[in-house]
């Protein structure tokens, strides 16, 4: 871990194939989903919307709080949060569709 984010091209040489940057330990990403205690045990096992309606929203993968080997987190970790909640490890990625 280090104490806060890097910049968004700190890490060059860890790009993707697509040239996407720090997917791992950065900041863990808002989602657009909500989160359930206990959906995921029904939900369906691609690409699971999560539940209609609840008080927390998903967060996914690792932050800088995180280091790198630490196995209790991942790119896929996913846990639920107070949308009015803030801390220095938690942001978004913008995305776009296709490319």
């Amino acid at each position: 871990g280090v104490s806060q984010p890097w910049p968004v091209d700190a890490k060059p040489a860890g790009a993707s194939s697509f040239g996407v940057q720090q997917l791992a330990g950065n900041v863990a990403e808002w989602c657009r989903d909500f989160s359930g205690t206990t959906y995921y045990a029904t939900s369906p096992l691609l690409d699971p919307p999560g539940p209609e309606t609840a008080a927390q929203m998903i967060v996914r993968g690792m932050d800088f709080n995180f280091a790198l080997t630490d196995l209790t987190e991942s790119v896929y970790a996913r846990f639920g949060a107070f949308p009015t909640s803030q801390t220095a490890s938690r942001g978004f990625r913008c995305a776009r569709k296709g490319f």
